[in-house]
């Protein structure tokens, strides 16, 4: 009788699909997370300036409370995500002193939280139920700091500078003003990809909105806001772009194939008094920055796949 043992390398895949079906995971009572008790400011729990949980839970009358520090001018962005149907969540943002900054009291499946220009310190975000509701959800927090740098070019003749035109507007602050894209936006920022496309010009973008993040896993969301995917995920973000011009939604050049920068094929067409951009459907379109043209879709374009490697070990007998 002879043993042998073959170590074989298997891939596990997470796949984004652009399906218009959801799925609701049902909500089965409340029990504490691995955060309680954290039902006051006083007992905030402190999480991480750029933070992606899930598995939170709001029992009745018990709000959550998490602490975060905030630097010199810096920006705090929240992103709270749960079933409205299951339970009406809302958010708020406090100061050291408990003052109150600003609040998210939606009935959509998540609240948004943003504050800008913020005095270095301590911040507190607070989660609870409207009228007591109950519902499970996940927290993404993400804080930015200003970078100030100053860079001239001189030659022996000659000083460049570089001037952006009047009235400038940025990408970004094209989608702070769209709150159906936060979930978008969360995403550039954690993967520090806002500031690379920030600075390209001549862009159409097709940007999923929050129901269709809405309806990815908790495991597909991970992976898309976890570092460990960043190439991958900024390959998805590029495949829902395309260069060459600030295209409007009804411009008969966008309305045939064009390949992304990730080098997928788009395909926008009209369908009845509506869009599509491959299986997605335009939702809102024509926002316009100073270098780009946005249109939101209620769907990922393609299926796209992150990839994760596990190794086991299969052990034959042979007799």
């Amino acid at each position: 009788t002879s043993t042998s043992t073959t170590s074989t390398t298997t891939t596990t895949s997470t796949t984004i699909t652009s399906t218009t079906s959801t799925t609701t995971t049902t909500f089965l009572g409340c029990k504490d997370d691995m955060f309680e008790d954290n039902d006051s400011r006083l007992a905030a729990k402190s999480i991480n300036s750029i933070s992606s949980i899930d598995g939170l839970q709001i029992c009745k009358n018990d709000d959550d409370w998490y602490e975060i520090d905030v630097c010199e001018g810096g920006s705090l962005r929240a992103i709270i995500q749960f079933s409205h149907a299951q339970g009406d969540l809302d958010a708020s943002l406090h100061n050291r002193n408990g003052f109150t900054l600003t609040s998210s009291t939606s009935v959509r499946d998540e609240e948004v939280l943003f504050e800008s220009g913020m005095p270095g310190g301590v911040y507190y975000i607070r989660i609870y139920g409207y009228n007591g509701a109950e519902n499970k959800y996940s927290l993404g927090v993400m804080v930015t700091c200003p970078v100030v740098t100053t860079s001239t070019t001189t030659t022996s003749s000659s000083t460049f500078t570089t001037t952006l035109p009047p009235n400038y507007v940025s990408l970004s602050e094209l989608l702070s003003g769209m709150p159906d894209v936060s979930s978008f936006q969360f995403l550039l920022s954690i993967h520090g990809y806002d500031i690379v496309l920030n600075n390209m010009h001549d862009l159409t973008l097709f940007i999923p909105n929050n129901s269709a993040f809405a309806k990815l896993s908790s495991q597909q969301l991970n992976n898309l806001f976890s570092p460990t995917h960043r190439q991958e995920t900024i390959e998805i973000i590029n495949n829902h772009i395309i260069s060459g011009g600030k295209f409007l939604i009804e411009d008969p050049i966008l309305l045939t194939a064009h390949t992304s920068l990730g080098t997928y094929l788009i395909k926008v067409f009209e369908e009845g008094s509506a869009y599509r951009a491959n299986n997605a459907l335009v939702i809102t379109s024509n926002a316009q920055s100073t270098f780009a043209s946005v249109h939101s879709v209620n769907a990922f374009l393609q299926n796209l796949v992150l990839s994760t490697s596990t190794t086991s070990t299969t052990t034959t007998t042979t007799t």
